[in-house]
């Protein structure tokens, strides 16, 4: 899980001003393990791989959430 994450705050941080980048990716980091630790909690069990990737999918692609 933690793999899909870091890889999607990488293509992330890449596209972001230097001096913001991160700040703005640690801030980001602990909205999607939120979300990760709320569903978790819904559903009574660690999520799967794909149910990571709907909750990134859910934040925006990267190139979008940059242009916040």
């Amino acid at each position: 899980m933690s793999t899909l994450v870091d890889h999607y705050l990488l293509q992330l941080k890449t596209l972001l001003p230097a001096k913001q980048r991160d700040d703005i990716a640690a801030e980001l980091r602990e909205s999607i393990t939120s979300a990760i630790e709320e569903r978790e909690g819904a559903l009574g069990r660690t999520v799967t791989d794909d149910e990571v990737n709907e909750i990134l999918r859910g934040f925006g692609h990267p190139i979008v959430v940059a242009g916040r």
